[in-house]
């Protein structure tokens, strides 16, 4: 890749730009506006790379010409419709069948291999991590010894819903929609007592139109503290949990403005912890703790961009508590998003 790298720096040109910031190891994945803009690249990337005798082959794009053999294609994990332009999970190596000695490695096995890079499976992503969360906190068991029946047939209903992830999609394109004049980004983070997680999304205004687009979610478990005299473990006060979700999520925001090249964007930061707004828009002589992630916040967003929300319109609140694929495909009808439910987005930018 180094070298690659080194080839394209050399080349004056948008494309090369582009390139560059598309390779994934072997693979390309680069967006473009229309149809013409597509056979530009096209051209121009062959003529590059050719140049340090690399050949781009095997293209695949959403235009009619180049889909008409391509039902569903691998990309980067996820799989692709070309003739809808929707990502959906690949459960195609998943087995759903377990047999009731299922111990912790299997159950860690299993739920790794469902791919989620994006997050917008997040809720369900985080049961099976609640589950090893619970095996290892609750019972003195190795990696291979058979996990407690409740354990298991909680498992077992997670994966029979699985199927329903097949259902579930999201556009993979909204570039050409990003006008940092009509466009908003927005960051809900919550936390519930068994984990906290953040997500962001945009919020376009188009053609008299609102668009809410899901860009990234990332839930954690909760982190289990053991007391040095009990030797218990013991699990973070909400507000703190509260505190962890806004950093994950100021974290999610930095790195969504640096891939889509939008720094200067208009950023809101809703949480529905008014202890955590009251430690980020208050300067206390606050506890180490609170102190250096209160710290992170401040050092990558202003304290006047964040906001108060209600709990019940908290776009994050269902990945910090997870569900099964069929809540999440029956929330939306399959074209679930995490933004979709507050539909405050869609008539003001402001409670």
């Amino acid at each position: 890749m180094s070298t690659i790298y080194h080839h394209l720096e050399k080349e004056r040109n948008d494309v090369a730009v582009k390139l560059k910031d598309s390779f994934y190891v072997d693979n390309v994945v680069a967006s473009v506006q229309n149809e013409i803009e597509l056979q530009r690249f096209q051209a121009i990337a062959c003529q590059v790379m050719s140049k340090a005798g690399f050949e781009l082959t095997g293209w695949v794009s959403s235009t009619e010409q180049q889909n008409q053999e391509k039902t569903k294609c691998s990309v980067l994990g996820l799989l692709w419709e070309p003739n809808t332009d929707l990502l959906t999970c690949d459960l195609r190596n998943i087995s759903t069948e377990i047999n009731d000695t299922c111990s912790k490695r299997q159950l860690l096995s299993i739920s790794q291999k469902i791919f989620d890079p994006i997050g917008f499976i997040a809720p369900v992503t985080l049961i099976p991590k609640l589950l090893m969360q619970k095996a290892w906190k609750n019972y003195e068991l190795t990696w291979d010894q058979k996990l407690p029946s409740e354990i298991v047939e909680e498992f077992k209903n997670g994966l029979a819903s699985l199927e329903f992830l097949k259902l579930v999609q999201i556009p993979r394109y909204f570039g050409g929609l990003v006008d940092e004049s009509t466009t908003t980004l927005h960051m809900f983070s919550d936390a519930s007592g068994k984990a906290f997680a953040a997500c962001v999304f945009l919020r376009i205004e188009c053609d008299n139109k609102v668009k809410i687009k899901l860009v990234q979610a990332k839930s954690r478990v909760v982190p289990l503290k053991k007391d040095p005299i009990t030797k218990t473990k013991n699990e973070m006060s909400i507000p703190k949990l509260e505190l962890l979700a806004a950093v994950i999520g100021t974290r999610l925001v930095q790195s969504v403005k640096t891939s889509l090249n939008i720094h200067s964007i208009q950023t809101f930061y809703w949480t529905d912890s008014k202890v955590v707004l009251c430690w980020i828009k208050n300067s206390g002589t606050w506890k180490t703790f609170v102190r250096n992630r209160i710290k992170e916040i401040h050092s990558s967003s202003s304290k006047e961009d964040w906001y108060y929300v209600p709990s019940q319109m908290n776009a994050a609140d269902i990945a910090s508590r997870g569900c099964n694929a069929q809540t999440i495909f029956s929330l939306c009808c399959g074209r679930y998003n995490m933004v979709e439910k507050p539909f405050l987005l869609a008539r003001h930018q402001r409670l």
